[in-house]
């Protein structure tokens, strides 16, 4: 099976100050790009933001109008320069974004609206309440501030901390990606041309001003779980982002518990992307030893990423500003991965200038994350079974391209030829003509040069179709009907 090669672009933490401008970030990105050309890094596919995409609400004590307008700002700027670098690194396009919320991106003046302060004298009443639950109360919050228990009372309230990004979310994705409860519902996103899928888990849940701690909802972990099941088993890699990173102090439990990982990898996730730390990491990696069976079932493979516009205030001691391009080489039931960290080496000025973080002896750490490898006929299988039902020919013939078994498996490539072949007599002329050009520029036989020359015909391409005129010596039906249809053309032009 042919080897395909993919990158993501793994950003976090954006973090900016009102007083920067996205402008110079986006050129710095831009600057930046050329040098990954120069040391053979290969321009991305996507593009993953794992939370923080805005500072938030600090003095959250303020009205709701205040809380709405400020939010409302930061949102508009961060959106613009998402819609920015989209366009840079993607040709503008937006369902290769991948974007799930921080604890920044929590709107903290909803949840101190929904909350009363209740009085002390029943702060050992409520305590021994939650001594008894486990500490596991939904509606009381402990407030140092305070010294004392907060409860929420005014739900409404409360569930508005997710309203200025759920707006933000949907205007981004102009309307094609919707979730409409973000606490309990999980991102779950097929590419099947890269045989990858991404499943996006808000790792906020219940967090507020008050709760720092990181949480996927046992009802976000069972979201579509069978639909990932199902992608697994069709050969995809599932990739998994969130936020939070799963271990910190105990005197600052602003992380996740890792008890959430076994769930995860449940869920076949073999790769997890997240930030939160604010610097790049790549060592972690969980292994379900005990119920390890066989390679490719080994291990989930964690990757943070640091923070990419903080200044000081956000930043660790010696650590400064970083993201990472994940080169993705996947082959079948495997896929070596190369993290290139990039780092500003200028600390937090206004206008970042990258270079590689130096990791010896490669400049880059390279890990192999084992997935489920399927036979090339299984594969043809599920390719045709998902394009009969969708009647995307297009996309169909794209996957079987990128999936074409090596020559040696006669059986198998002669299969995917026929569909590819299949799929393009279903295409539309006068509106696919486009795509065919793209895609069959190389034709390998008689169909698909007389498809390619009724293509360049229809695109006023006249020059190129003759051109693969003059290559044709035994004209088959099909050439010889377009060859007939040019020669017409030329005539009335003469």
């Amino acid at each position: 099976m042919m080897k395909k090669t993919f990158s993501i672009l793994h950003i976090s933490d954006l973090h900016k100050d009102k007083d920067s401008d996205y402008k110079f970030l986006l050129s710095s990105l831009e600057t930046d790009c050329s040098k990954w050309r120069q040391e053979g890094i290969s321009a991305p596919s996507f593009i993953v933001i794992s939370g923080d995409l805005v500072q938030g609400v600090k003095e959250y004590k303020c009205s709701k109008g205040e809380a709405d307008a400020e939010l409302k700002r930061q949102y508009a700027e961060t959106e613009e320069f998402l819609v920015q670098l989209t366009s840079l690194f993607l040709a503008g396009k937006r369902e290769r974004v991948i974007i799930v919320p921080g604890n920044h991106d929590v709107n903290r003046n909803a949840s101190f609206r929904s909350m009363d302060v209740l009085d002390r004298e029943k702060n050992v009443e409520i305590a021994k309440s939650l001594v008894n639950s486990g500490g596991k109360s939904e509606i009381y919050r402990w407030s140092w501030e305070e010294c004392t228990f907060s409860k929420i009372v005014r739900r409404d309230a409360y569930d508005e901390r997710f309203e200025a990004y759920r707006q933000f979310f949907e205007h981004f994705y102009q309307g094609n990606r919707q979730l409409n409860d973000y606490e309990n519902e999980a991102l779950i996103e097929d590419f099947p041309e890269y045989n990858v899928t991404f499943a996006g888990y808000n790792s906020c849940s219940g967090l507020d001003h008050l709760n720092t701690i990181g949480k996927i909802s046992n009802e976000a972990l069972q979201y579509r779980s069978q639909d990932l099941r199902e992608y697994y088993d069709s050969g995809r890699l599932i990739i998994g982002v969130w936020h939070h990173h799963i271990y910190g102090s105990p005197y600052s439990p602003n992380f996740m518990d890792k008890g959430v990982l076994p769930h995860l990898h449940e869920n076949r996730i073999k790769l997890a992307l997240f930030g939160h730390q604010h610097f790049t990491e790549v060592a972690d990696e969980y292994i379900d030893f005990e119920n390890k069976v066989t390679d490719f079932e080994e291990s989930l493979l964690m990757i943070s990423s640091g923070t990419l516009f903080g200044t000081k205030k956000q930043m660790q001691p010696g650590i400064r500003r970083q993201y990472n391009i994940i080169e993705v080489q996947m082959e079948n039931g495997c896929a070596n991965i190369k993290i290139h960290t990039r780092e500003d080496k200028l600390g937090d000025t206004p206008y970042p200038i990258w270079k590689r973080h130096i990791v010896q002896p490669n400049n880059y750490i390279e890990r192999k994350v084992n997935f489920k490898p399927i036979s090339p006929l299984e594969q043809a299988y599920d390719i045709d079974k998902s394009t009969q039902s969708t009647s995307d020919y297009k996309k169909g013939i794209m996957m079987l391209i990128a999936n074409m078994p090596a020559e040696e498996d006669a059986q198998a490539s002669e299969l995917f030829r026929s569909l590819i072949d299949t799929y393009l007599q279903k295409l539309n002329l006068t509106v696919d003509y486009p795509f065919i050009i793209q895609t069959f520029k190389t034709p390998s036989n008689a169909l698909q040069r007389g498809y390619l020359l009724q293509a360049l015909i229809n695109d006023k391409q006249y020059d190129q179709a003759s051109e693969l005129v003059e290559a044709i010596k035994e004209p088959q039906p099909i050439e010889q009907q377009a060859i007939d249809k040019l020669k017409s053309i030329q005539r009335w032009h003469r």
